[in-house]
Parts: C-alpha cells; sequence; structure tokens
C-alpha cells in the first residue's frame, strides 16, 4: 500500500471531530515511516560512497568530521534549547543536533568548504538513522563498521589535525577539543538505542 493510500485509509477511518488527535497522531507515523524509508535509500548511498574511499582516505574524512564537531562543540556551535552550551561526546538532544548540523553543513557548502560539508554529514546521517532507528539500524552498523575498520589510522590523522590547529586556535580551546574528540571516539559507534 503506498504512502497516499495509507492516508487516506487514516482519514476515511476519522468520522467525528473527536478524533483529530488521533488522526493527527496516525499522519505522523506515515510521514515518519515515508521519511524512514526514504533516508534508508540515502543512508545507503552515503555508504557506499564511503565504501569508495581508500581505508586511510576514508579514515582522514573521519577523523576530519568528529575533529571539526569537538571543536564546534567546544566553540559553543551546539547548544541545548535553554542556550547551554552542549558538549555532551554522545549526540545528545539529537532533534535539535540534527538541525544545527545541517545549518553547519549548507554554511560550509555555501562558502566552498565542500569537503568539511561532506565530512560533517557523517553525523547528520548518524542522527537521522538514531531518529528512524526502526527502519535503519542493519544500514546504520554497515558504515559504522566501515568507519570504525579505519580506526589504526585515527591517531596519526588526529596529530595532523592537532598540528594544523596549534598556531592557529586558542591554545585552550585546542586542548578542549581534544579532550572532547577522544571521549567522542571512545563512544562510537554512537548508540542507536539513545530514544
Amino acid at each position: 500500500m503506498s504512502y497516499f493510500d495509507m492516508k487516506v485509509q487514516a482519514i476515511m477511518q476519522l468520522n467525528t471531530s473527536n478524533h483529530i488527535v488521533e488522526w493527527r497522531v496516525i499522519c505522523m507515523k506515515l510521514y515518519i515511516k515515508d521519511a524512514g524509508k526514504s533516508y534508508l535509500r540515502e543512508l545507503i548511498e552515503f555508504t557506499n560512497i564511503c565504501k569508495s574511499f581508500e581505508k586511510e582516505e576514508l579514515a582522514a574524512f573521519f577523523v576530519s568530521s568528529v575533529w571539526t564537531r569537538a571543536g564546534m562543540q567546544c566553540e559553543g556551535i551546539f547548544t541545548y534549547l535553554n542556550g547551554e552550551k552542549n558538549i555532551c561526546s554522545k549526540l545528545s538532544d539529537y532533534p535539535i543536533m540534527l538541525l544545527q548540523f545541517e545549518k553547519i553543513i549548507e554554511k560550509f557548502s555555501n562558502n566552498g568548504f565542500h569537503a568539511e560539508a561532506a565530512a560533517m554529514s557523517i553525523w547528520t546521517h548518524t542522527l537521522k538513522a538514531i531518529i528512524n532507528s526502526y527502519e535503519t539500524t542493519s544500514e546504520y552498523m554497515d558504515l559504522w563498521n566501515l568507519l570504525i575498520s579505519t580506526k589504526i589510522f585515527w591517531e596519526q590523522k588526529l596529530m595532523n589535525l592537532y598540528d594544523d590547529d596549534k598556531n592557529r586556535v586558542d591554545p585552550q580551546l585546542l586542548k578542549d577539543t581534544l579532550v572532547l574528540f577522544r571521549e567522542i571516539i571512545n563512544e562510537l559507534p554512537p548508540n542507536i538505542k539513545y530514544v
């Protein structure tokens, strides 16, 4: 049954105004299910692109995404709804973080930083997989198993980024970013059961 047919059927089942809340819940579930299927295709495509990388190249891509995320979190780019800085190593407050990551990716893309935008997309795919976990668990683990398979290169790639930044980034921010980076990689893969 198509999404449209399911939606029509759900609407037809509601014959009184007392069921408006129930109707909205049914429609939201149908929308989420459809979004999950669409996202599943995106996740598979993204994972296939990652599979085309050499291991060391994928490690650099991944470490860059963790380093950039950690630095932005330490700078206060990610915040909770109350405005408090989010420096949690787990992907906490995932719906808000997803929107923040999407804005960052858009800003990177608009400024010509396409490699950085692509690297940050690891986190949007992860957050979407967490949100749509009922549809994406296997594919989510395929992506993360692939990323984790590059672990032997992480320290080298991290030190390259650290050395690049040590003369141009505030020393305390650099130290905090390194600490958060290590906390993040110790939590991998992000737990799909956070929700």
